[in-house]
């Protein structure tokens, strides 16, 4: 008797019950080679789709965030209009243009504008930070005391 070939399990000769038997398990380790084979290849699809998620994920945040920061409206185009807040404890509405800002009856007051610094040419020279939390709001930080004037716009659109 004969042993069978390339089964790796069937060590004993060959009977034709043995034969059969050793090919059916040559054929089962066939097909669970296969079926390891087919879920590696899945396992490996599955981490290839969950790093594409990954990816377009942190695409889209840093898109979106892009977007926050490139949409955010300049202060140039933002600070002028009628803003009411007060100074000193005393109610007042300023009126900024495009190059200086009008207090009550007073004559215009020129200002520079560099991005949020914004800098009054009144005698001495004022610098004031800028930030507008909304479309509607105004906060003006004095970098000297950190002091801070909470201004609402009026008549806004």
């Amino acid at each position: 008797m004969a042993a069978v070939e390339g089964s790796g399990l069937c060590h004993r000769p060959a009977g034709k019950r043995v034969v059969e038997s050793c090919k059916f398990l040559g054929y089962a380790q066939r097909v669970l080679r296969l079926t390891v084979v087919d879920n590696i290849m899945e396992l490996r699809s599955v981490q290839q789709r969950s790093a594409a998620w990954r990816y377009l994920l942190v695409t889209g945040l840093l898109l979106w965030f892009s977007g926050c920061a490139v949409l955010k409206p300049d202060p140039a185009a933002q600070l002028p209009g009628d803003w009411q807040g007060s100074l000193a404890g005393f109610p007042v509405v300023l009126h900024y243009t495009a190059t200086g800002v009008v207090v009550g009856d007073n004559p215009e007051v020129p200002y520079k504008l560099d991005g949020d610094r914004l800098t009054f040419q009144d005698g001495g020279t004022q610098l004031r930070l800028l930030s507008f939390p909304s479309r509607d709001e105004m906060i003006q930080t004095d970098p000297l005391t950190g002091s801070e004037h909470h201004f609402k716009r009026l008549n806004s659109n």
